[in-house]
């Protein structure tokens, strides 16, 4: 399992978002995500508060990987999409 992010908390729109607020921009966010990298289920986890890509295609079975912040997400797929070309 890949684990790309640190464990922080998530610290966007925290200063304004209600609870309820804060967990909808993160699910957008997700869905934003897996629309734009195909071959991946991402999800918000309310409880965890954080970011899950779960890989399905491109690289090898049972990858995971999961961050705090989107941004994190997003470098921990694309350095897993890389190396596994470079492994093809």
């Amino acid at each position: 399992m890949a684990n790309a992010g640190n464990h922080h908390q998530v610290s966007a729109h925290r200063g304004w978002a209600s609870p309820d607020e804060h967990d909808d921009i993160c699910r957008e966010l997700a869905a934003r995500i897996e629309s734009e990298h195909p071959g991946w289920l991402v999800i918000w986890g309310p409880y965890s508060r954080e970011f899950w890509a779960f890989a399905y295609l491109h690289v090898p079975s049972g990858t995971l990987i999961y961050a705090p912040d989107p941004e994190t997400l997003l470098t921990g797929i694309l350095e897993t999409e890389t190396q596994a070309s470079r492994n093809h």
